[in-house]
């Protein structure tokens, strides 16, 4: 059992985020890690695909409204 180490939080981590980031010190609300979009893209009718975006990059805009375009054109 871990707890996060954040300033009177001391939640207890679940399992399942240590299972994927094992050496985490804090709870999701308290992450010091930057957030990131996940898009699912179905281009093709078999061979879906998650694309991950940096929602603060103004560069990827683009990335993210075809990826929505791609999803939405599957559908």
């Amino acid at each position: 059992m871990k707890r996060c180490l954040e300033t009177d939080c001391g939640v207890v981590i679940p399992q399942g985020r240590l299972d994927v980031f094992p050496n985490t010190l804090y709870c999701a609300s308290h992450s010091k890690v930057q957030k990131y979009q996940g898009l699912s893209v179905y281009d093709h009718k078999t061979a879906g695909r998650v694309e991950v975006f940096d929602p603060n990059n103004p560069n990827e805009l683009g990335l993210i409204q075809q990826a929505e375009r791609f999803n939405a054109r599957a559908r």
